[in-house]
């Protein structure tokens, strides 16, 4: 095992498995864009990732890998790198990191903060951040950003799932145990050799929710005094179960 694969804890390996996974399928590139993977010729990078998938399907069909499978990280890195050069490679581990996983919680902190103050703000007339003059504004750039994600979600979803499975996403639904069915439980259980069945689209959404939300984030933060910050922030730490980052401090790291 070298030494990319031997420090990637466990349940990092698992989003890497899920990942590859999931962006390999026919389904899902057309959502690759309200993901955050808005880069060009998004087509040619599947048959890269389809190998992969050929080449750790011992991997991926195990319900929870473990970190006895050598390569499989190094592997997509070296053949992406192969393909699309470093650079790519530093965006796409970024849009691992936090679009897809957001291992500190923080955008999810941040965006049930807003929730929570525009709510109050919105049916009660709270203004939990203290913005005067900028709460209408941003609050209703906030309910705009709630209605894109839903009806971008509903919506883009809903047409992906008219088209049926081709082959190779069969191949790979069997192979991760996906089911289509939105009511199937997706929790995992601690023996790899029960069968729990999921549904892929569970993370696909999470991470148009979160690409959405940075954008939004972007504007929302550069509105706001250092009065305000800090309100957001206490909000923000209610809602997280980590330290989390001062509002100014979190960035959208990557634009493609």
């Amino acid at each position: 095992m070298n030494d990319r694969d031997r420090d990637i804890p466990v349940l990092v390996w698992e989003d890497w498995a899920e990942a590859l996974a999931l962006l390999s399928l026919d389904l899902a590139l057309p959502l690759f864009e309200v993901m955050g993977l808005d880069f060009d010729e998004k087509q040619n990078v599947q048959p890269v990732l389809r190998e992969l998938v050929r080449g750790h399907s011992d991997t991926l069909r195990t319900t929870f890998p473990c970190a006895g499978h050598p390569g499989m990280v190094e592997d997509i890195h070296r053949r992406i790198l192969s393909l699309r050069g470093s650079e790519f490679v530093n965006q796409f581990e970024t849009w691992f990191e936090d679009i897809f996983r957001d291992p500190s919680g923080a955008w999810m902190s941040y965006d049930s903060a807003i929730v929570k103050w525009s709510a109050k703000f919105r049916y009660k007339r709270t203004d939990l951040l203290d913005l005067g003059s900028r709460a209408e504004s941003l609050s209703a750039l906030y309910s705009d950003l709630v209605r894109t994600r839903t009806t971008t979600i509903q919506n883009e979803i809903a047409i992906v799932k008219t088209v049926g499975l081709s082959e190779w996403d069969q191949f790979v639904y069997d192979l991760r145990h996906y089911c289509n069915d939105e009511e199937t439980v997706t929790l995992k259980n601690d023996r790899a050799d029960d069968l729990v069945l999921r549904y892929p689209f569970l993370r696909i959404e999470g991470a148009i929710e979160r690409n959405l939300f940075q954008l939004f984030w972007q504007q929302f933060v550069t509105e706001i005094n250092d009065a305000s910050e800090e309100l957001l922030w206490r909000l923000g730490e209610a809602q997280s179960r980590k330290d989390l980052p001062r509002p100014r401090s979190l960035k959208r790291r990557f634009v493609w």
